[in-house]
């Protein structure tokens, strides 16, 4: 009887961690990325409707996913400098994407006017606050210093200024420490891309269906995209 009752009590909680861990996972990451085999998406409009289309997905919205290098502006002391990755997200789409809109543990989910969200252990190592101004240096930037310093007399570019609107706590440390987010907008210009996207992200009803609509969707937009 007690080896049968310690059986039971282990699956039950080894099963409540795995669901738990599954959705605190998933809950901020997604369950399909489509990427183009180019640096960029173009007509990322086109390829939602596309993908929109099939019966099986919940929702689908456009992403900017990169490094990038983000410096504190503190009143006193040195400032601080950390390399996450910056997630551009569209505002109006992430209640139906992500847990984000509702994980914000301080201040608002604000991504408007160089907004920007950062993760609760990110915040804690950076000693940022709600209202703190940070700036953001991405690949696109250093290049235009490259290019600036080859020439002579050409005046280097200023690193872009955003504001801490919100710190959130999506439930998984590695989420809450390497990723930062702004607007998509603003994602598009630290990366230079203009109108063009990374790729979209798709949530399905069922993420276990994954691989099945994966080659649904592969077979429906063709061999320009990977999923």
């Amino acid at each position: 009887t007690l080896g049968v009752a310690v059986l039971i009590i282990v699956i039950s909680v080894m099963s409540g961690f795995d669901r738990e861990l599954r959705d605190k996972i998933l809950g901020f990451n997604t369950h399909i990325k489509i990427l183009p085999y180019g640096e960029t998406m173009k007509d990322y409009a086109t390829v939602a409707r596309v993908v929109g289309s099939n019966r099986n997905v919940r929702a689908v919205a456009p992403f900017v996913l990169g490094p990038v290098l983000v410096e504190t502006a503190p009143a006193n002391g040195q400032p601080q400098i950390g390399a996450p990755w910056v997630r551009g997200i569209d505002p109006r789409i992430e209640t139906n994407m992500s847990i984000l809109p509702n994980s914000i543990r301080y201040g608002q989910f604000d991504v408007s006017d160089r907004g920007l969200l950062v993760g609760i252990e990110f915040a804690d190592k950076m000693n940022l606050q709600v209202g703190d101004r940070v700036t953001i240096g991405s690949p696109s930037v250093l290049r235009k210093w490259r290019e600036s310093a080859d020439r002579s007399g050409g005046s280097a570019p200023v690193l872009p200024e955003y504001d801490v609107r919100g710190i959130f706590d999506v439930g998984y440390f590695e989420y809450n420490l390497s990723v930062i987010v702004t607007s998509l907008r603003d994602a598009q210009d630290l990366y230079d891309l203009k109108s063009d996207v990374h790729g979209l992200m798709v949530m399905l009803h069922d993420a276990y269906q994954a691989p099945v609509i994966g080659l649904e969707l592969a077979r429906a937009l063709g061999p320009d995209y990977r999923i």
